[in-house]
């Protein structure tokens, strides 16, 4: 997920998150570990981060940067606006990146828990001095000042796009407000802040107990698993039962028995007043910070940075879309009726408990649930075909740095990348395998970004991509074979990696994926594409064992893709159109927003809503993406576009590789999106190819969805 907070812009990460069930930092007795770091007290600190080598050294981490900004931002009041200036608050927003970023990361992935609590502690104190610093007008002076004499001091392109970046972000945060008013803006963005702490930590709630009768058990389960069950009590004649989300998912996706099904949905989604109470917190904190700024509602103050600057424009581009799904949805949802009638010789409606168990089943038995694919994907050699792909199209190479004293676990990998002259270019992390206190979710974190140093050196990238696989995960092998969903997550981190690494700019706030929200995911979608390309995957398959991959699996893989394409994609606009109306109405609270939910997942889903259940409550994206989720359909949509263009032929081209890197990957954020795309696509912003990629050729070109960008209403 990519957040950008105003003056600082800090890309924190890239979340992918399917159903947005997140268990993360997992609490439960039996799991907690004592890993402690890998750093010593001498040399590099961890996550190469100086001087962080205890969970007690965040303390004076977080106090002596403040004191660094303190000194910047004299220096920037006191000193007369010139282009000096925008290179001084761009070492202001570095010293706080360079640490606000490593806390982010910290808090998500660390093995120490007390490193946890330290990281988020200082962070909340971190986040408030830096809500100060965006409110300050004697720091904004300067930057009106700047910009009526930009035209007699020639700024060049990034100057001028910073100058405007930076305008626009604090007056987002009220800076043209009376002093009162802009104290109370920050004291709601550090309550926004700390409520989404809490929301993030609520997602990983454990489910809900549930109750069933001795006969029901018996019916349901099998011994084995009813063991595995922890009883809590015996309530109302009936007994009380406690599991954990894994269990409980394995039963909802697989379990034959639709009561059994129906109680682990339950369990799983439902949430208690205080849950629901956290989110609607954050929604109207939220609510109430734009309706303070002048804006009709969240979505719309959120949209003005984006690709898509308007909320309207955003929900029309997702109807469009969900209309142009329909004979292809009705056809899966046809497939998953008739097996249900085969089943269960029942003609009901397809429940939200039903959906994924019955696709399973249809995937059984046409063969392409479990591709087989795997036993060609061998970790090391799937790295190895990313990194090459990397040098192809880029003439960058990656070396492991064995040595890494960085490292917060004995997992980590560190590689160092070099050009095509051998100069290192960035480094890349790779924590890949699952553990206690880990977020559950394959996640790019930006450590430091590139900038131009006053001595004419380069700050280098430095990205962290953290996935939870399992360890060897067949007894009978020694080596991690990847399925191929993960290799395309992989490729799709690797896309965000890269986007930093590649990263030219000036100024370290305009680098990589400090973008547009709802462009930045494009790179990484697009990267997607090789994880699937049948010429890539040979040579990854060639890597080990020199092994080649039948025809015939790479056909099932492509084919099993399109299976329920349909409801995947209705599934992503849902989730869109939820994230969008839950952030523009003013009705989120006093349970709002489960009447939200309820609405819109009635009028635009074929499943209907489960009562009692609130499932947005682990909707993890409302807190990064806030308003903002439809980001992945765009990107899905851009995706499909640019990789027709330019590597449907050739995913090895040089010279596409080359433009990609010159246009796309260097520029980060020193230019707008709308004309970064327009440089490889011209005003060709349809979904055709996405649609036909669902497996849906049949849209002309009037009803095709397309992209609107720009400020046109």
């Amino acid at each position: 997920m990519m957040s950008s907070v105003v003056l600082l812009r800090y890309a924190l990460r890239s979340f992918r998150t399917s159903a947005a069930t997140a268990i993360w930092r997992i609490k439960s007795t039996q799991n907690l570990c004592k890993v402690r770091s890998f750093s010593t007290r001498s040399g590099t600190g961890i996550f190469g981060l100086e001087h962080l080598h205890r969970a007690s050294d965040w303390q004076s981490i977080a106090l002596g940067t403040i004191q660094k900004c303190e000194q910047i931002a004299t220096e920037i009041r006191s000193s007369k606006p010139s282009s000096h200036t925008l290179q001084l608050f761009d070492d202001l927003s570095n010293e706080l990146c360079r640490v606000l970023d490593v806390m982010e990361l910290c808090r998500h992935i660390h093995p120490d828990p007390e490193f946890i609590g330290e990281a988020e502690k200082w962070f909340a104190v971190l986040n408030s001095y830096m809500q100060e610093l965006n409110a300050d007008y004697l720091l904004y002076r300067p930057l009106s000042e700047l910009e009526s004499k930009s035209s007699h001091l020639a700024l060049d392109r990034e100057e001028n796009m910073m100058l405007k970046s930076l305008i626009s972000d604090m007056q987002r945060s009220g800076i043209h407000m009376p002093a009162k008013t802009r104290q109370k803006i920050v004291e709601l963005q550090n309550k926004i802040a700390s409520l989404g702490f809490e929301f993030t930590r609520q997602i990983s709630r454990a489910p809900t107990p549930f109750s069933i009768s001795k006969e029901q058990a018996k019916e349901l389960f099998s011994p084995s698993m009813l063991a595995s069950f922890e009883y809590v009590e015996k309530r109302h004649g009936k007994d009380v039962y406690r599991s954990d989300m894994q269990t409980l998912k394995h039963v909802l996706h697989h379990h034959p028995k639709g009561e059994a099904r129906k109680l682990a949905y339950l369990s799983i989604y439902s949430a208690d007043a205080s849950s629901i109470q956290v989110v609607e917190s954050l929604l109207g904190a939220r609510n109430q910070l734009a309706r303070m700024l002048g804006y009709v509602s969240y979505s719309h103050f959120a949209s003005l940075d984006k690709l898509v600057r308007n909320p309207e424009r955003v929900r029309e581009f997702l109807l469009q879309l969900n209309k142009s799904l329909g004979p292809k949805l009705e056809s899966e949802l046809r497939l998953l009726k008739e097996e249900k009638e085969r089943t269960e010789r029942s003609s009901s409606p397809i429940e939200s408990w039903e959906v994924t168990f019955y696709c399973n089943q249809i995937r059984r038995k046409l063969n392409v649930e479990s591709l087989r694919l795997d036993e060609y994907l061998e970790l090391e050699a799937c790295l190895q075909g990313m990194f090459y792909i990397a040098n192809c199209l880029f003439d960058i190479r990656a070396v492991e740095d064995v040595t890494n004293p960085e490292k917060w676990h004995q997992d980590v990998r560190k590689f160092v990348f070099f050009n095509g002259s051998g100069q290192s270019i960035g480094t890349l992390f790779l924590d890949l395998y699952q553990r206690p206190y880990k977020y559950p979710n394959s996640t790019h974190f930006t450590i430091q970004s590139h900038r131009l140093l006053k001595d004419g050196s380069h700050q280098l990238p430095v990205i962290a991509i953290t996935m939870n696989m399992e360890k060897n995960s067949s007894s009978k092998r020694n080596s991690t074979f990847l399925h191929p969903f993960e290799l395309q997550t992989l490729f799709h981190e690797f896309g965000h990696a890269l986007h930093s690494i590649l990263s030219t700019t000036r100024f370290q706030n305009l680098a990589g994926t400090r973008t547009a929200l709802d462009f930045v995911e494009m790179p990484s979608h697009l990267f997607e594409y090789f994880a699937r390309d049948q010429r890539v995957l040979q040579h990854i398959s060639k890597g080990f064992g020199n092994k080649t991959i039948p025809q015939s699996l790479v056909e099932d893989m492509l084919r099993n893709s399109q299976l329920f394409s349909g409801i995947d994609a209705q599934t992503q606009i849902f989730y869109s159109l939820l994230d969008l109306e839950l952030h523009s109405s003013p009705n989120v609270g006093n349970g709002g927003s489960v009447e939200i939910l309820k609405t819109v997942q009635n009028e635009y889903t074929p499943f209907r809503y489960v009562e009692g259940t609130a499932w947005h409550t682990r909707f993890g994206h409302l807190y990064g993406y806030a308003s903002c989720y439809y980001s992945y359909l765009v990107a899905k949509v851009l995706a499909s576009k640019i990789w027709q263009r330019l590597f449907s032929d050739n995913p090895l081209s040089k010279e596409s590789g080359r433009l990609l890197r010159e246009k796309v990957l260097m520029v980060g954020g020193s230019q707008s999106p709308q004309e970064i795309l327009e440089s490889i696509l011209g005003n060709d912003m349809r979904a055709d190819r996405f649609l036909i990629e669902l497996g849906i050729d049949s849209v002309g070109l009037e009803e095709c969805p397309c992209i609107h960008t720009g400020t046109d209403n």
